[in-house]
């Protein structure tokens, strides 16, 4: 809030008038003026501050904004401060108040700048937030969501029935070109005559021909234009200021475009009907019922998140727009209709430079309209540390302005990194976009029903856990905020990609089963796993499957899609993560794309009239085998060797762990089928007593241990039994070293 100005004090020399005239006007008045030298009390301050509102209460991590009004002085300005200093929480310049992360009774004092002896104070109660709900009860099918496609013209998913809605966009009658664009109303419509390109390049697609239904508002003569198409039936009616017409498209047509002449002013409204379907029709069969076997859509590239300049809530994309097929994305209603129709999830991604007002407006639409048994995912941007893409710029200069501007979360630990700013402020933005949410839909729904994600660099875990980190210290546990972690663990050729150019279909195959193979240690899954289950989340995959991206071997890694071996693989990947206990995966992508290019075979098929192909046979095959166990990590009993922690080199090159230093830690993965309390012994060689060894689990401190002298630091013993809790699934104990001076050869687990 904006601080009320007030009156300036007034000068010596007018104080000092003022009381001439009231001592004689006490004289004229027959009042007793006689006194003591010295003795005279000096006039009360005219000034006085009230600070609103005075008492507030608010959660732990949440903000109160505060307001001081001055009276008495032109001078209104005030500082802020909490009396309590930082354990208090703090408060800034304009009286914005953040909460600490303890519950307790704090105050905060306004002071005038005019008069530093004037100040007013409010008390905030801050309560501890509420425990996070309790995890839902293990699913008995696997999570497997996937993201669809861009909306362009050359697609070949062909998503919506009207073809308007993925076309290029209105250019000139005679050539179509968008690039030399015409006049458009509000909407979008052209107020002039205009040519459209409704498809390009899709020559080998089928099921493209067949009469298409036209309509619009207005009149206009109607051809096709560098197009094997026949224009039929056109009405034109009066009354109505309608034109319908047939359109005859042969199939396999590479190219469909349509001019339209002799209008006036245009038309509005244009509709292109696919053969088939009606105008109640929004979304094409197929790709409905090839998106009827994941639980959940994410929808990254119809929303043209990377790159997306928008900022304001009025610059979205609106259903009643001519064009999904803009820069800004897919309407977010037209979002919303898809994951209703389907009954499956929405994964939306929030564009980097968005305002406050466009996470509260987003929010109010998704409540709104979302059938409420269904969740919604919300990830800010997409793959915000990613150099090639605008938003990794974009956060950054956030991240920089934020820190310029001071007293930011950002560096308040004196990180001078700006790179490190811009991934803490991933965490940061993410945190307000929960906010937002939990703003309209209430604490309950966090988490739950509204599920933030933070997504960061798979082979790079430090990237996200600094954002969860910056979010531990300043406002708790990030569990309360977010709902998973993610990465995008792909697997792909190795080296055989690139060092030659005449691999067969055989060793394709054999490429990407190395992939396979080779999956967990490329995309760092021990540490990823270690991670999230530290802070109490899931891992997820916001993307993953093969990568066949290069310009080597394209005819024969477009035959390997095809081959029945790749089936195998599609199942043996998934079941891996699966037995990290990794949580939802969304397969990139569903949809068909063209598999004869440099640029990969990311799409499930290449036609949509294809859609048994070994990819989603694997998908399906793994689905119908269902969860799939964890197994990777320390079962419960067993010896563990101390040298194999998450994330450590294989194979081990000293003979136990070595050279610890004071707070280093590592962390072991156990997994267990009940809920249960366990044993851990930890195998130590310590030359001298005094040195001290931490143990905690899945987040939580268990135990400073003691440890004494052993016959020397490479003759180990096991310390004292400490008992552990863990959970069904995978766990993560961590050793931290309290003060160093040993060695750890081995770590045992008991029931």
């Amino acid at each position: 809030m904006m601080l009320q100005r007030r009156l300036q004090l007034r000068p010596l020399a007018l104080i000092a008038l003022i009381a001439v005239i009231d001592l004689f006007g006490a004289a004229a008045c027959g009042a007793d003026h006689s006194t003591v030298p010295g003795s005279t009390p000096p006039p009360p301050s005219p000034i006085s501050i009230t600070v609103s509102p005075a008492t507030a209460t608010l959660q732990a991590g949440y903000t109160q904004a505060l307001t001081a009004t001055v009276s008495g002085t032109a001078e209104t300005g005030v500082t802020w401060a909490v009396t309590e200093g930082p354990v208090g929480g703090s408060v800034s310049s304009s009286g914005l108040y953040t909460a600490p992360a303890q519950a307790g009774t704090f105050h905060v004092v306004a002071t005038s700048v005019a008069d530093s002896t004037t100040s007013a104070t409010a008390t905030l109660t801050v309560q501890a937030l509420p425990p996070p709900p309790p995890a839902p009860p293990p699913s008995d099918a696997v999570a497997l969501g996937a993201g669809l496609e861009p909306i362009v013209d050359w697609g070949r998913t062909n998503a919506f029935v009207d073809l308007v809605k993925q076309s290029r966009g209105f250019g000139t009658p005679d050539t179509a070109d968008p690039s030399d664009p015409v006049p458009v109303d509000a909407n979008g419509w052209p107020t002039t005559d205009f040519g459209v390109i409704l498809w390009t390049s899709l020559s080998g697609v089928s099921g493209l021909g067949g009469t298409y239904k036209l309509s619009c508002l207005g009149r206009a003569d109607i051809a096709p234009l560098a197009s094997d198409a026949v224009v039929s039936n056109v009405v034109y009616t009066a009354a109505t200021n309608a034109t319908t017409a047939d359109v005859a498209v042969t199939e396999g047509s590479e190219n469909f475009q349509l001019s339209f002449t002799g209008t006036t002013g245009g038309v509005q409204n244009l509709k292109i009907l696919r053969p088939g379907y009606t105008a109640a029709d929004t979304f094409t069969t197929p790709l409905k019922n090839q998106l009827s076997r994941f639980g959940v859509i994410r929808f990254m590239d119809w929303e043209n998140t990377n790159n997306n300049p928008v900022q304001h809530w009025s610059e979205r994309s609106k259903a009643t727009d001519a064009l999904y097929s803009k820069a800004i994305g897919v309407p977010w209603e037209i979002v919303i209709q898809l994951a209703n129709e389907l009954q499956k999830d929405p994964w939306i991604n929030i564009p980097v430079a968005a305002d406050d007002d466009y996470l509260h407006q987003l929010a109010m639409l998704v409540k709104a309209q979302l059938d409420p048994a269904l969740h919604v995912y919300l990830e800010y941007s997409n793959e915000v540390w990613n150099g090639q893409f605008i938003q990794f710029q974009t956060n950054l200069d956030l991240a920089t302005a934020e820190v310029a501007r001071g007293g930011s979360p950002l560096n308040d630990d004196g990180e001078t990194d700006p790179y490190v700013w811009s991934w803490r402020r991933v965490g940061l933005r993410l945190k307000q976009i929960s906010d937002a949410f939990r703003e309209v839909y209430g604490d309950a729904a966090i988490t739950t029903t509204v599920r933030p994600v933070l997504a960061g660099q798979v082979v790079g875990p430090y990237i996200a856990k600094q954002g969860l980190d910056l979010i531990q210290r300043t406002y708790g546990p990030p569990k309360n905020y977010f709902y998973a972690v993610a990465g995008a663990p792909y697997f792909d050729m190795g080296p055989d990609n690139d060092i030659t150019s005449t691999l067969s279909v055989d060793e394709v195959i054999a490429s990407l089963s190395r992939g396979v193979d080779d999956c967990p240690r490329i995309n760092a899954f021990e540490e990823n796993a270690a991670l999230a289950r530290w802070f109490g989340m899931p891992f997820v995959a916001y993307e993953g499957g093969p990568d066949t991206f290069g310009h080597n071997n394209v005819a024969s890694k477009m035959a390997a899609q095809f081959d029945p071996r790749m089936s195998g693989l599609v199942q043996r990947y998934l079941t891996t993560w699966q037995n990290y206990g990794f949580g939802l995966f969304n397969w990139f992508v569903a949809g068909a794309t063209p598999y004869n290019t440099d640029f990969g075979t990311w799409g499930l098929t290449d036609d949509m009239s294809n859609i048994n192909t070994p990819k989603v046979e694997g998908i399906d095959a793994t689905l119908a085998a269902g969860p799939q166990p964890v197994t990777i990590g320390a079962a419960v009993p067993s010896v563990a060797d101390a040298r194999g922690y998450a994330g450590a080199a294989r194979p081990f090159t000293d003979p136990y762990l070595t050279d610890l230093g004071t707070n280093d830690y590592r962390d072991y993965l156990v997994h267990v089928a009940a809920d249960a309390t366990y044993y851990l012994e930890v195998s130590v060689g310590a030359a001298d007593p005094g040195s001290q060894l931490g143990i905690l689990v899945n987040g939580e401190s268990i135990q400073s241990v003691a440890i004494a002298a052993t016959e020397g630091d490479a003759t180990f013993r096991f310390l004292a039994p400490v008992a552990i809790h863990l959970t069904p699934g995978m766990n993560v104990i961590r050793l931290l070293v309290v003060s160093p001076g040993f060695n750890v050869q081995s770590l045992r687990l008991t029931n």
